[in-house]
């Protein structure tokens, strides 16, 4: 075909560009086959990384099992020759295995982990890691009601304040520690800060919610990190007979409550509310038989009985809620049978 009738066919001028284009597409393909191969070859001798080794837990503490593993996919180690060191000192029983466990020594003790790894074209490849054991304990403390017979510990109910401390033990004498606190993983006290080992928070509504506390040392590196679960419970009340001479009973009313002689004072106790409860004018409540009380005692919390002859039974209640804080409520009851 000529030039002139090339330039004169137009079916045949679309067929040489369809042509055209294919030999671009072609080469396009080539090229980035090449750049391809030529990128994965780097990446497995090791240009996008380098081996490292991951332990769990991050953060062991003393005496406790490791599980670590080597971390080397940027590299083709298919066939390779893997050996593991603990301070020097082969594994045999980890050879060629891409992890090991192991347990952490004393507070503050350094342990090196090695894996070193023979690559089939010669090469030799190694990951180091230092595992220093830290203890980072963590003391909930909740701001809520409690009797004052009670020797048992203040429980965080939904809407009370809580505080929490932080002792890390790091075996040696780090300064300028850091501490960055979460709760559900949301920052609390707006991020990091120096020697803040003490937060307080309202406690949510959520039943499990997830304190976290990190410690960092004077460089900002990480040190000892650790969640625990706030436990949040349902504020709970108890009613006590109360005697002028010996004071409050140690043992609560049961559900079912026996009138013995002409009349018995009795005292509601809330537990695991907001021990602010009764300086935010909440509302308190006494019914009889589903029937509200004026009652006459000067101690709200106080209810005094009296049986005026017969037989039979009725239900005394006490209700308490803060008006301010829905969360911060409860109400129980009893039978009385006379």
């Amino acid at each position: 075909m000529s030039k002139n009738t090339l330039h004169n066919d137009p079916r045949a001028i679309r067929h040489h560009a369809t042509l055209n284009d294919m030999r671009r597409l072609l080469l396009l393909v080539v090229c980035l086959f090449t750049f391809t191969s030529v990128a994965h070859a780097q990446f497995l001798n090791g240009v996008a990384g380098q081996p490292a080794i991951k332990t769990t837990p991050a953060y062991p503490e003393p005496g406790q099992s490791v599980d670590a593993s080597l971390d080397a996919y940027g590299f083709d180690t298919d066939g390779a020759i893997i050996q593991w060191f603990i301070d020097g000192v082969e594994r045999a029983d980890a050879q060629n295995s891409r992890s090991l466990t192991f347990t952490t020594g004393g507070l503050g003790t350094v342990t090196t982990l090695t894996a070193q790894v023979a690559l089939p074209n010669g090469q030799t490849i190694t990951a180091n890691k230092e595992i220093i054991p830290t203890r980072l304990d963590v003391i909930i403390e909740a701001d809520t009601t409690t009797p004052l017979n009670y020797s048992g510990r203040a429980l965080p109910s939904s809407g009370s304040t809580v505080r929490a401390i932080a002792l890390p033990q790091l075996g040696t004498n780090a300064s300028n520690l850091s501490f960055k606190w979460t709760l559900d993983n949301k920052v609390l006290e707006g991020g990091t800060l120096v020697g803040n080992d003490v937060v307080t928070f309202t406690a949510p509504f959520s039943g499990r919610p997830v304190l976290g506390v990190e410690v960092m040392d004077g460089q900002g590196d990480t040190v000892a990190k650790k969640n625990v679960l706030v436990p949040i419970q349902e504020p709970e009340m108890y009613f006590y007979e109360s005697n002028p001479l010996r004071g409050l009973a140690h043992y609560a009313v049961t559900d079912t409550y026996q009138f013995i002689g002409e009349e018995v004072a009795v005292r509601a106790e809330p537990y695991y509310m907001a021990s602010d409860i009764f300086s935010t004018n909440p509302h308190m409540e006494w019914e009889v038989n589903g029937r509200t009380l004026q009652n006459p005692s000067e101690d709200p919390q106080m209810i005094t009985l009296r049986n005026n002859g017969g037989t039979g039974t009725f239900r005394v209640s006490f209700h308490l809620r803060n008006l301010q804080e829905l969360l911060q409520g409860i109400e129980e009851e009893f039978t009385v049978r006379f």
